[in-house]
């Protein structure tokens, strides 16, 4: 079943909603949406520029634990922190375009 640019369904999976933790009554709500006809590999990117920055340290404790008692730590935390922000620089390349797309609604609740 092939699905139109104008169905629901696609819409949905393009939009992020970004909920911050209330603090003083008020809750700021982000809401990213996407363009329309975007492909699976950008919203693909989207979501490795979204989620590197804890899976990328994530992998670095794995690896520390791994090797922390082979290799000694000046020597293996600088390639680490190098790859880890290369990561940060490589997905944030490669969304670049599809982010400049994407538009940002901001919107603060204020209770009461």
């Amino acid at each position: 079943m092939t699905r139109s640019r104008g169905d629901p369904t696609t819409l949905v999976r393009m939009i992020e909603v970004t909920r911050v933790i209330p603090r003083h009554g008020a809750e700021l709500v982000r809401v990213c949406i996407a363009p329309s006809g975007m492909s699976r590999s950008e919203r693909r990117a989207l979501a490795w520029t979204r989620n590197w920055p804890t899976a990328g340290a994530v992998l670095a404790l794995c690896v520390v634990v791994v090797l922390g008692g082979r290799i000694p730590p000046d020597e293996l935390i600088p390639p680490l922190v190098l790859c880890y922000l290369a990561g940060i620089v490589v997905t944030r390349a490669v969304s670049r375009r599809v982010r400049r797309a994407m538009v940002r609604v901001e919107l603060v609740d204020v209770a009461g």
